[in-house]
Formats: C-alpha cells, sequence, structure tokens
C-alpha cells in the first residue's frame, strides 16, 4: 500500500540508525523502536499540552536528570518518577516524595497548588518540595526539547529504562 510508504522509511531509517550506531542489539533496537510507534499511533489525538503543562514537565525532566539520576542512578530515578500516571507526588519512593514546580513569576517563587492532598506527606515518610524558577528567553540553550533530549542521553545505556522514560513523556 503506497500511502504507508512514509511511515515505513521513518521508521526503517531510524532503525537503521540506531542499529550502525552499535549501542544496543538488534532485538532491543527494533523492540524500542516498534514500541515507541505504538505508543504514538495507539494514543487519542489530544490537544498540545498547556503553558504551564509545558513548565511543569520542563521542572520534571530537569530535576529528573540534574538531581535524582546522579543521585539514585538511572534505573531507580526513572522508576521514581510517578507524576505522568497521575500519583500524588511527581516522584515518589519508599519514605519520600518530591513534588516538583516551576515558576516564571518574577515576583518571587509563587506557585501553583492543584489541591491540598498535593501537599501532603506520603503516609510512611516525608515530603520534599523543589521550586525551580524559570526565565524565558527566545534564545535559550534550556529548552523543553533539549533538556529531554539530555535525560535521554543520560538514559541511553539502559533501554528498560529509557523505555520507561518515553512511556511517562508519551
Amino acid at each position: 500500500d503506497a500511502t504507508g510508504y512514509e511511515a515505513f522509511d521513518l521508521i526503517g531509517g531510524e532503525l537503521a540508525e540506531r542499529l550502525a550506531s552499535g549501542r544496543e542489539t538488534a532485538p532491543e533496537v527494533v523492540a524500542r523502536v516498534l514500541a515507541k510507534w505504538r505508543r504514538f499511533w495507539g494514543q487519542l489525538p489530544r490537544q498540545m499540552l498547556s503553558r504551564d503543562e509545558q513548565l511543569g514537565l520542563f521542572a520534571e525532566v530537569w530535576f529528573l536528570s540534574v538531581w535524582l539520576v546522579p543521585g539514585a542512578g538511572v534505573a531507580q530515578a526513572v522508576i521514581r518518577w510517578r507524576g505522568p500516571f497521575g500519583s500524588r507526588h511527581d516522584f515518589e519512593w519508599a519514605g519520600r516524595s518530591v513534588e516538583v514546580k516551576a515558576t516564571t513569576s518574577a515576583r518571587g517563587r509563587i506557585h501553583r497548588i492543584n489541591g491540598l492532598d498535593q501537599l501532603a506527606p506520603p503516609e510512611n515518610g516525608s515530603l520534599l518540595f523543589f521550586s525551580l524558577r524559570l526565565h524565558e528567553e527566545a534564545g535559550a540553550a534550556n529548552t523543553l526539547p533539549s533538556v529531554i533530549a539530555v535525560c535521554q542521553a543520560q538514559l541511553q545505556s539502559d533501554a528498560d529504562s529509557m523505555n520507561r522514560f518515553e512511556n511517562a513523556l508519551a
């Protein structure tokens, strides 16, 4: 069917590029690439993230990449990211939760709380609050796509963690 040639070329090109890198085995490459495209085509169409949602995602991926991966390791860091799956707090593990917030307010660290439950500590532990103050600039080096790319580079050596991360992004 000629209507599928473009999609097939895109998937085939990605498979060839990843196989040529030699960082993963052929079965790992095929499984990851096909899983990614299944997620893409299997989702219901939805609107683009709002500005606030983009800021929140930026802050969560920043926290994951800059704070959690170096401290907990790749696998544990991604497992602890629970916000995209509807958890009360953005990051959760035994005895601790972290709520991540971002703001662009020039008047200080002013954040929107999405309900009192968001500020309640976990049943058996403590709640930490991570605040990231952002300044928007047209030529900024740190953008949402660039922060995601940095995190993906950190996860490159662990196919399971990369798959979890991409599922969370989706």
